[in-house]
C-alpha cells in the first residue's frame, strides 16, 4: 500500500509541475522615419522684372519652404553670387559688362537680412518644422537707380542644414 501512495504522490507531483509550465513569445514592432531636410524656393510673379529705375519697396519675390524632421533643429543660410565669400553688401550687377551695380536689401519673413562674410543666417531653430514645412517670404527693396540700360542680376543660394 505504501508503494501505491508513493506512486500516486509522484504522479500528482508530475501533473502539478506540468500544469505550472508556461511559454512566452515576443514581438517587437517598429518603423523607421528617414531624415528629411529640404528647402524649396518658389519664385513669385515679377521676381525677374524688378523696376530698377523707379525702385521697389518690400516686393515679395519668392516663398521659401523650410522642412526638416531633425530633432535637434536646423539652420538656413543664404549666399550671394555677386557679394562673394567676403562680401557684406548685396547688389545687382550688369550681366553683360559688369560695370554698373545696383544695391538692394532683403527681408526674410519680415526681418531685415544682415549679410556679412559672404553669407547670412536666415533661420536658426532648435526644433524640427511642422510636416508641411514652414513657408517664409523673401522681399526685396531697391532704391531708384539711373544706370546703363542692361539686365541686372544676382543669384541667391539657400541652404538648410540639420543641427
Amino acid at each position: 500500500m505504501k508503494k501505491y501512495i508513493a506512486l500516486t504522490l509522484a504522479l500528482l507531483g508530475t501533473a502539478t509541475v506540468g500544469l505550472a509550465q508556461t511559454a512566452n513569445g515576443t514581438l517587437t514592432i517598429q518603423g523607421t522615419v528617414v531624415s528629411t531636410v529640404s528647402i524649396t524656393v518658389a519664385p513669385l510673379s515679377g521676381y525677374n522684372t524688378l523696376d530698377i529705375v523707379n525702385g521697389v519697396s518690400a516686393q515679395n519675390v519668392a516663398n521659401i519652404t523650410e522642412k526638416t524632421n531633425d530633432k535637434n533643429g536646423y539652420k538656413v543660410t543664404m549666399t550671394s553670387l555677386n557679394a562673394g565669400a567676403s562680401g557684406s553688401s548685396l547688389f545687382l550687377k550688369d550681366t553683360a559688362v559688369g560695370a554698373d551695380t545696383v544695391p538692394y536689401s532683403l527681408t526674410y519673413n519680415g526681418v531685415a537680412v544682415t549679410f556679412s562674410s559672404g553669407s547670412s543666417t536666415l533661420t536658426s531653430s532648435a526644433s524640427r518644422t511642422v510636416q508641411a514645412g514652414v513657408v517664409k517670404a523673401l522681399a526685396v527693396t531697391i532704391a531708384s537707380s539711373w544706370v546703363n540700360s542692361a539686365t541686372y542680376a544676382d543669384t541667391l543660394t539657400f541652404t538648410i542644414t540639420g543641427n
